[in-house]
């Protein structure tokens, strides 16, 4: 099969491979895979992908703290998360994984990867 060369294509390209090489297991699936209304927006959406998932919780980058209502996630038996500010490097993760060791790279993603206490 050919490749797609859309620049969605090539993000989740370089995602798979740099998830690989940094030896993080995980499961990628674009929500245009799924059952998903385009009428459905913001918290909504992101509630009808966790329940599609079969999801427990929902982990956002903290600039999403005033986007999401915490008591909303609950009453919909979802656990929303934020995590902190990242400290690490922010150097693109593709050139940082060509020139760098990827075993020190995943110490610093793990060593940043904190939640806020909200």
């Amino acid at each position: 099969s050919t490749l797609a060369n859309t620049p969605t294509d090539f993000i989740e390209r370089t995602l798979r491979w740099s998830a690989n090489m940094l030896g993080i297991q995980t499961r990628f699936v674009r929500s245009s895979t799924l059952d998903t209304s385009s009428s459905l927006r913001g918290e909504e959406r992101i509630l009808h992908i966790v329940k599609h998932l079969g999801g427990t919780q929902y982990i956002n980058a903290p600039g999403g703290v005033d986007l999401y209502d915490r008591t909303h996630f609950e009453a919909n038996n979802i656990r929303l998360k934020f995590l902190s500010s990242y400290t690490g490097s922010y150097s693109a993760i593709f050139e940082r994984l060509l020139l760098e060791s990827p075993i020190q790279i995943r110490a610093e993603i793990d060593a940043n990867c904190t939640y806020q206490n909200l």
